[in-house]
């Protein structure tokens, strides 16, 4: 399998089945069109409104990728999008997870969502998304967070 694929115009790596990891994508219908039903938006320098991307559920998570260490809103705020995103793939939808490019902030939420899904021990949920997005979750703030869960 792939670790770098094109999802019809849209770049993402499939972490499981119903769940992607991928760059920033380009405004409009591509999302859609890639077959995406939930599109998370981490990067807190891209934040476009819901409407940029038709038929698809806008999810906004914004937050840093320098952080030292999590602070109480960011961690709040990454399990509530890992929750989403869980919640989403166990009904079936497939879901792109974006950041600026796919390596840090979307991983993040993507291996936390990836606990959640299959009851992976955290560490093998760090090198399983490592495995199918190279470079991914390199942020050791990151690494630990998802190690203190």
């Amino acid at each position: 399998m792939p670790v770098l694929q094109a999802v019809g115009a849209v770049e993402a790596s499939r972490i499981v089945r119903g769940l992607y990891v991928g760059s920033r994508p380009r405004y409009g219908a591509e999302v859609r069109e890639a077959g995406f039903h939930t599109l998370v938006l981490a990067a807190e320098e891209y934040q476009p409104p819901g409407a940029a991307f038709p038929g698809v559920l806008v999810v906004h998570a914004p937050y840093s990728d320098e952080p030292y260490e999590l602070d109480e809103r960011t961690a709040r705020l990454v399990e509530w999008a890992a929750s989403v995103v869980a919640s989403e793939v166990q009904k079936g939808r497939r879901v792109l997870v974006t950041c600026q490019m796919g390596l840090n902030r979307s991983a993040l939420i993507a291996t936390l969502a990836l606990v959640k899904l299959t009851g992976m021990r955290p560490r093998d949920a760090i090198r399983h998304v490592q495995q199918r997005r190279p470079r991914a979750l390199f942020n050791p703030a990151f690494v630990s967070f998802v190690l203190s869960q």
